[in-house]
């Protein structure tokens, strides 16, 4: 949960056309109104902290949630992220497509000797690309997040190592979690739900 800059300069100076524009414009103010929020709520740091939007609900289409992170990727790019797209199906379901750099061998410490640790770790430093199907839900200021499905680099990435991926995003948070089981939700949100090409988040 961590912010802007968007590469439109470039496009308008080509001579973009008055749909692309448009298009455009929507982005920057999916973006301005993402990073709104978020300035709001950042400073709610401590577990049971008074949101500024308490009692509030936000909602936020698949479509300005995409270009946020497309927006955050360029900013990241050259260090970690390089792209990522998310899908909102509902009924608490999404998928997760991201191109990134990770070390897989600082990730799969634990389990160096199977095939597919081995085989993941070669791409180190490279960019990987990453599918994942999750289930996610929460309440009453807390959340969970399950695994159904993960690839990487097309490989289908077994239970005993997915567990290891997801101890080891835990304890690189700040403040560490525990994605094994339900966990405080940061920011004083009370829940969220994945709807059809929607978020809604109540604080």
């Amino acid at each position: 949960m961590t912010i802007l800059k968007i590469l439109i300069g470039a496009a308008l100076a080509a001579g973009t056309n008055a749909a692309s524009v448009a298009s455009i414009n929507a982005s920057a103010t999916a973006i301005h109104k993402i990073h709104n929020i978020v300035e709001k709520i950042k400073n709610v740091t401590n577990p049971g902290q008074r949101s500024p939007l308490s009692g509030k609900t936000v909602a936020v289409s698949e479509e300005e949630l995409n270009a946020y992170l497309a927006n955050l990727a360029a900013q990241k790019g050259k260090d970690q992220i390089q792209s990522v797209n998310i899908t909102l199906l509902g009924d608490k379901l999404l998928t997760v497509r991201a191109v990134a750099r990770v070390e897989w061998k600082k990730v799969f410490k634990a389990d160096s000797n199977s095939m597919s640790a081995k085989l993941l770790a070669k791409a180190g430093g490279i960019g990987s690309t990453i599918e994942a199907q999750l289930q996610s839900g929460s309440a009453k200021g807390k959340g969970y997040v399950k695994v159904l499905s993960l690839k990487i680099n097309g490989i289908t990435v077994p239970e005993s190592l997915v567990s290891q991926i997801l101890r080891y995003l835990g304890e690189n948070q700040r403040p560490p979690m525990d994605f094994s089981r339900l966990f405080p939700l940061p920011y004083g949100i009370q829940k969220f739900e994945v709807q059809k090409d929607k978020l809604a988040v109540h604080f």
